[in-house]
């Protein structure tokens, strides 16, 4: 059954924090607009649509971090308007981007964002083999 975030279930997860609102498929766009007010990490991934008014809405948010890792795919408009997000976007779910304008802008932004949970191990790994790289292309 798809669930909807209202207005009225927004002003009500306005005061958590984090605001993890993942059980909605969807979302109006005056509450996008009320979520997208707080400063904190905002979860939506249960969405599995989204408007581009609320995509729009919800790139204003100033938070560190907007999860909309539910989503399998966006319009052109929606790609757009998230591309100018200032925090960390978690987009894991998208299936496939066109070339068109909005999802190139989007592309290179999940390309450039940095990520800020890396693991030290992970990190170490990746250098190791870096290294192991550069070693053998000096032979």
């Amino acid at each position: 059954m798809s669930q909807i975030l209202t207005l009225e279930i927004a002003q009500q997860l306005v005061h958590d924090d984090p605001i993890e609102a993942d059980g909605y498929s969807s979302i109006t766009e005056a509450a996008a607009e009320v979520l997208a007010q707080r400063e904190g990490p905002l979860s939506l991934s249960g969405l599995t649509s989204l408007s581009d008014t609320a995509a729009q809405a919800l790139a204003q948010h100033e938070g560190w971090r907007l999860d909309l890792s539910g989503l399998t795919s966006l319009s052109d408009t929606a790609a757009q308007a998230l591309a100018q997000h200032e925090g960390e976007l978690w987009l894991g779910g998208l299936t496939s981007m066109s070339d068109e304008p909005g999802h190139i802008a989007l592309a290179t932004k999940l390309v450039t964002q940095e990520h800020q949970e890396v693991d030290a191990d992970d990190a170490d790994d990746a250098d190791d083999a870096d290294d192991a790289d550069d070693a053998d292309d000096a032979d």
